[in-house]
């Protein structure tokens, strides 16, 4: 067994099968088990596998709530109390969500920013499995956003994602937005991250309340303009093929740590980088998105690729 709680469900089982039965010891802050058919193997327990099965995806789905809890940036005590079935729970004000200024100021959606955050979440659900127990993660937001944005790369081909009914749904939002808007979705606790080898997207089970119209929710909202600016930065000098390199060197990293690609660095900041192009951590430090935790953390393999590739452009 792993742990108390396993082994705790386990003796539950056998006691209402009639296999044990618990007892108090007499001055002792425990208690003791003793066996009440010693005679029956392992192999002939009769115990009722549907109860089982039920109790354990009831535990599942009770852990990959609290799992998503962690992941949201929605106001706690608001979280909780629509667990509970409370309907409209406002925000409290005073949680560690509520209290982190550098969250934005949360706010219910207009009717056109509503719309738009059904169909990225519908393009979520696309390219999630629906299980028994909620949604399974197939592809990783940066996928997910270039079948929203219409892209022809050719590993949206490969994997047939332009033969979607949500491909391309969002194209005139732009990549820069798209990218906020799942960064935000997130942080809501609307979709999110699995981590592992590649860290892969779906919904919660709040979010599929949000995506058929049935529960009401707050965004920090991105800036309307970020596609607009996204081309602008690469009219002034962004270069993608060093772009390409960055994010690899980026994937790396968040593979072998084993966190989402976007805890290394945003793709702001591998923006920024692929424009500004630093090369000591002195100047990485004035790169949005890079603090002096972070810039010590991570910064090194990005800035040797920069050198390298400025060199070799020499």
């Amino acid at each position: 067994m792993k742990n108390s709680m396993s082994v705790g469900s386990a003796m539950s089982v056998l006691a209402k099968g009639g296999y044990i039965e618990r007892f108090d010891i007499p001055k002792k802050r425990m208690r003791g088990t003793r066996l009440l058919r010693p005679d029956v193997l392992t192999s002939q327990l009769q115990l009722d596998a549907a109860a089982i099965e039920e109790k354990d995806r009831r535990d599942r789905e009770k852990l990959k709530a609290m799992v998503e809890m962690c992941y949201s940036r929605s106001c706690r005590q608001q979280w909780i109390l629509t667990y509970f079935g409370e309907e409209n729970a406002g925000v409290c004000g005073t949680c560690d969500i509520c209290r982190d200024s550098g969250a934005g100021d949360a706010r219910a959606p207009n009717a056109e920013e509503e719309i738009i955050v059904k169909k990225a979440l519908s393009g979520v659900a696309r390219m999630s499995r629906k299980t028994a127990n909620g949604w399974e993660a197939r592809f990783g937001r940066g996928r997910i956003v270039q079948m929203l944005a219409g892209s022809r790369s050719q590993e949206i081909i490969t994997a047939r994602l332009d033969q979607l009914s949500t491909y391309g749904i969002l194209k005139d939002k732009g990549t820069g937005y798209l990218n906020g808007l799942m960064r935000s979705l997130t942080d809501a606790g609307i979709i999110i991250t699995v981590p592992g080898e590649f860290p892969l997207v779906t919904l919660t089970s709040f979010g599929e309340k949000v995506m058929r119209g049935s529960a009401k929710f707050q965004l920090v909202w991105p800036d309307p303009e970020a596609g607009k600016k996204e081309v602008a930065l690469k009219d002034h000098g962004f270069d993608a093929q060093l772009y390409s390199i960055l994010r690899d060197i980026r994937e790396r990293i968040a593979k072998r740590e084993d966190v989402p690609s976007y805890i290394v660095f945003p793709n702001k900041t591998l923006e920024a980088m692929a424009k500004y192009q630093p090369i000591d951590l002195e100047q990485a430090l004035h790169l949005p998105g890079i603090g002096a935790a972070k810039v010590q953390r991570y910064a090194k393999p990005f800035l040797e690729a920069i050198k390298a590739w400025k060199k070799s452009r020499h």
